[in-house]
């Protein structure tokens, strides 16, 4: 008999929210309601008034970088005006464009001996045997760091590139 008793109890309460829930979407949907917002947002006209951007920074707190220093209590309010600022024109600094010597990447070999790869590198007309070291072998003018079958990774003045065949 409790479980019925509670049915009886719950059936009106879920049947009124899902009705208003109802009601919302209809009224949502087009349906004529009083207290419909979109109706009064359409009315509502919109001006052009500028309204300058003003920035309030409140800046009395002490700095957490610097751990000896005093607390300083400041004007804590500033204003900034956009159209009081300076707008000042920093020159472009020419780009320094470097001239990477001529690298020419022929492959690996493999030496019978010893087993050990190194790989065939032409510098500015000079060829080298160079081998993938972890400090990196120094060829001509660029030091070589890694070595693959098709291609070669070269340093030249802290810049780096990789060189195909």
């Amino acid at each position: 008999m409790k479980n019925k008793k509670t049915a009886y109890l719950l059936v009106p309460i879920v049947l009124a929210i899902w009705g208003m829930i109802g009601w919302k979407v209809y009224a949502a949907m087009g349906g004529k309601d009083e207290n419909n917002k979109l109706a009064l947002i359409e009315n509502i006209s919109v001006s052009n008034i500028e309204i300058p951007d003003t920035v309030e920074l409140i800046a009395n707190y002490r700095d957490p970088f610097l751990d000896d220093s005093k607390f300083k209590i400041q004007d804590s309010k500033f204003r900034i005006n956009d159209s009081k600022l300076l707008k000042v024109k920093i020159p472009e600094q020419p780009k320094v464009i470097a001239v990477w010597p001529v690298v020419a990447y022929y492959g690996l070999i493999r030496r019978n001996g010893d087993g050990k790869t190194v790989g065939f590198l032409n510098v500015n007309g000079v060829s080298y045997f160079v081998s993938a070291t972890a400090g990196g072998e120094v060829a001509g003018d660029v030091r070589v760091g890694k070595l693959w079958k098709d291609s070669v990774e070269v340093f030249w003045d802290r810049e780096r590139r990789v060189v195909g065949k």
